[in-house]
């Protein structure tokens, strides 16, 4: 029989006072945050603590009820995350409830207890905290009811098991194509997301230990675009103005590198600057087959969400050692003009 939790109010009293830390928008501590789509940043895994007393559920039979709790419906990116999940689970016969916690922390925190109360058999949750700070909290409602805890796309601290990305893998994939595609010399600008967030460093350190490998390869400018489109192309365009050579820009987003493409086009220097982002999204693809960009690197969205589904039904069904660290991690694929079709069918399917 399930407990009722009787600490909602403490938690979320704790919780407002976590969530002044970080409030933006898919790893493992020496492999880097889980990244989400550089909406925002993650933080990066820590040991679980330890949990409490019989948190390990029962394997179950028989129809699965599961809950999916978004930290923002208007949040693109992580709406075709969901969108994934409600596939899976459609094609499999699971009930999926959806709550959106419209990016209130503490709307979420009581959405986890009423879920729990409910009866759900797992909870799948993008926490709306991004630096996953007060996963703690949402894990203590969970033990209580026996219920598993699915981190998906952003990094949720001490969930039972974490559903992400890698960006080192992408800034490593990103550094290892513009390198290659510079011929292994020339002048490399960076455009950074939000300076100090995790998916900015991460993604950048990554890109800088491939150049390690090309001595002849120069870093000339570093600035954060904001992880926006206006601002990528404003500080592209003041590169462009100072007469510095540049050979390749790599943007930490796809957004930035719109932008920064834009630039470089209205500047008439298309040819001679190669121009390459993160994420994949829509609009760079489509972007990338007007010839206006050169690269990204994918991350998927379905693919996370589906995921996460497939993490919650093995951890009802006692597959997990639920007292570890468990991370599921999606891969990043590198896509050019050669393959950008299959990455836009793969967007129209969960559209």
């Amino acid at each position: 029989m399930r407990k009722k939790a009787t600490m909602k109010n403490v938690l979320i009293l704790f919780l407002a006072v976590a969530v002044v830390f970080a409030l933006t928008a898919c790893s493992k501590s020496d492999a880097g945050a889980p990244d989400e789509g550089t909406a925002g940043d993650a933080a990066a895994p820590a040991d679980t603590a330890e949990p409490a007393e019989n948190t390990e559920p029962a394997a179950k039979t028989g129809a699965k009820k599961i809950a999916y709790l978004i930290n923002s419906s208007s949040d693109t990116f992580q709406v075709y995350v969901m969108n994934g999940a409600k596939s899976y689970c459609e094609a499999n016969g699971i009930e999926l409830l959806i709550a959106d916690a419209q990016d209130d922390s503490g709307k979420q925190l009581s959405q986890v207890e009423t879920m729990c109360e409910e009866g759900v058999d797992a909870i799948i949750c993008v926490i709306v905290d991004s630096s996953g700070g007060s996963g703690p909290l949402y894990r203590e409602i969970c033990d209580e009811y026996n219920v598993p805890l699915i981190g998906v796309c952003r990094y949720l601290d001490e969930a039972h098991v974490n559903v992400s990305t890698d960006p080192k893998q992408a800034g490593i994939i990103q550094g290892q194509y513009l390198a290659e595609a510079m011929g292994g010399k020339g002048n490399l600008a960076i455009l950074l997301g939000i300076l100090g967030s995790n998916d900015a460093v991460i993604r950048t350190d990554a890109i800088k230990s491939v150049l390690a490998d090309y001595p002849d390869i120069k870093i000339v400018f570093e600035e954060t675009g904001e992880w926006q489109r206006d601002q990528g192309m404003t500080v592209a365009e003041n590169w462009l103005q100072s007469g510095t050579h540049i050979d390749a820009i790599a943007a930490n987003n796809d957004e930035m590198a719109v932008g920064a493409a834009m630039a470089v086009s209205d500047a008439g220097m298309k040819e001679d600057i190669i121009v390459a982002g993160i994420d994949g999204n829509v609009t760079a693809l489509e972007e990338m087959e007007k010839g206006l960009i050169d690269a990204t690197v994918y991350q998927d969205a379905a693919g996370q969400g589906e995921q996460a589904v497939i993490s919650a039904v093995k951890a009802i069904e006692g597959e997990y050692d639920l007292n570890a660290d468990n991370w599921e991690q999606i891969p990043f694929e590198l896509v050019t003009p050669d393959n950008c079709q299959k990455y836009l069918d793969a967007w129209a399917e969960i559209s």
